[in-house]
């Protein structure tokens, strides 16, 4: 996932995943539109080579970019600052020119920036929640342009790692000296790792070679089980379980542990034959690692007093 464009809206965080999500509820802030399916049809475990860059003006080098690209064996080139405009054409179709090419562009202002950080960390928390589990790798990439040495830093890795996402350790990514570049990474085997400077920005140009595993822990999906009770006649269950117990007589002489379960067995029983258990797929909600038991308390709160509201 490349954080290009990373102080504006959640909308405008694009996300390429392995396999389509099977729902996303989209919203205000969502934009489903910025998830791209990574095809892989070689099997696991395989390795591919993924760069990350702060090109500066894609537009300025369009040939420079796919060139690169090539030279340098990529499968996956994550392009930050890329300052295409909605109305550029000419940029999209030179790059897509024999690579495929998916850009989310920004319909206002030109270049980089941190903005309003604090949104960015809540949103990528957002963004990070809404992804499926199941041990599946994830890669964060981008240029986050938060200093090492600052407290956002801290905050950044905090929250990443709180999505067992591990920083991918590398030298200086800007010309001043800085770790500018960031790479993050999960469930997957990273090697190979280079920092090259490139004299067409003043961002150094990262490159790393991802391996997957060889198997993907794999979650079982969740399975709800129910009995469909609006459709059981009351009299039907009273005749079935009156014939399927033992007689009055003999009832009478059981003793209490084997008298209830004799019921309890017949019961179930009658109830399996009248109206069977019945399963389904489980609905299931993202996760919300921000969701305290606090603030569940006060929603819960704010909940009844709407309630009261209303009344």
């Amino acid at each position: 996932m490349s954080t290009s464009r990373v102080t504006y809206a959640f909308k405008h965080i694009p996300v390429i995943c392995y396999r389509p999500f099977t729902r996303y509820r989209c919203n205000t802030k969502r934009n489903p539109h910025n998830l791209r399916p990574l095809c892989t049809s070689a099997p696991a475990p395989f390795s591919f080579s993924l760069g990350l860059w702060n090109c500066q003006s894609a537009v300025n080098k369009p040939d420079f970019i796919p060139a690169f690209t090539t030279q340098s064996t990529l499968s996956i080139l994550a392009l930050t600052e890329t300052w295409i405009r909605p109305k550029d054409t000419a940029t999209p179709a030179a790059l897509s020119n024999n690579f495929s090419f998916s850009h989310t562009p920004r319909h206002t202002g030109r270049g980089g920036g941190t903005g309003d950080l604090t949104n960015f960390l809540e949103e990528l928390d957002v963004l990070l929640s809404s992804l499926p589990e199941g041990g599946r790798p994830l890669v964060v990439l981008g240029d986050f342009n938060i200093h090492q040495d600052q407290p956002w830093a801290i905050e950044l890795n905090s929250r990443l790692a709180s999505f067992d996402l591990e920083r991918v350790h590398t030298t200086a990514t800007h010309r001043p000296g800085n770790q500018l570049d960031f790479i993050f990474t999960r469930n997957c085997t990273n090697s190979n790792i280079l920092v090259t400077p490139l004299h067409v920005s003043d961002h150094y140009f990262a490159q790393f070679k991802m391996t997957l595993p060889s198997t993907l822990k794999q979650t079982p999906p969740l399975v709800s089980f129910r009995r469909n009770l609006r459709s059981l006649s009351p009299s039907h269950l009273s005749i079935a379980v009156s014939t399927s117990l033992p007689t009055l007589n003999v009832f009478s002489m059981l003793d209490v542990n084997t008298a209830t379960d004799t019921l309890s067995s017949t019961l179930t029983t009658c109830l399996d034959n009248i109206c069977p258990i019945s399963s389904r797929p489980a609905h299931t909600t993202p996760p919300s690692p921000w969701l305290s038991d606090v603030l569940r308390e006060r929603r819960t709160d704010l909940r009844a007093g709407e309630e009261m509201a209303e009344i």
